[in-house]
């Protein structure tokens, strides 16, 4: 069957949680990206030497209005991408 709707070329992944700690070498598992969830219960990607965290609602909010996007980004677990 011939698919016949939009294919996007610029699709992105999340990996899970502890995707790069799990399956990196040992000796990089201190500086390899990971996620830590806050005591508010967002969730943010730490990645060493990048000054500012990534919060999980950053990387799935396309469409939504910017007030949606605002709060959305401040709660996002990574449950809910």
């Amino acid at each position: 069957m011939f698919f016949k709707g939009a294919i996007s070329a610029d699709s992105h992944i999340v990996e899970p949680p502890h995707c790069y700690v799990d399956y990196i070498e040992p000796k990089y598992r201190d500086v390899a990206p990971h996620v830590v969830r806050q005591d508010n219960g967002q969730d943010i990607y730490v990645i060493k030497d990048l000054k500012q965290t990534v919060p999980m609602g950053f990387l799935d909010g396309a469409g939504m209005t910017p007030k949606q996007r605002a709060e959305h980004v401040a709660t996002t677990k990574f449950e809910e991408t």
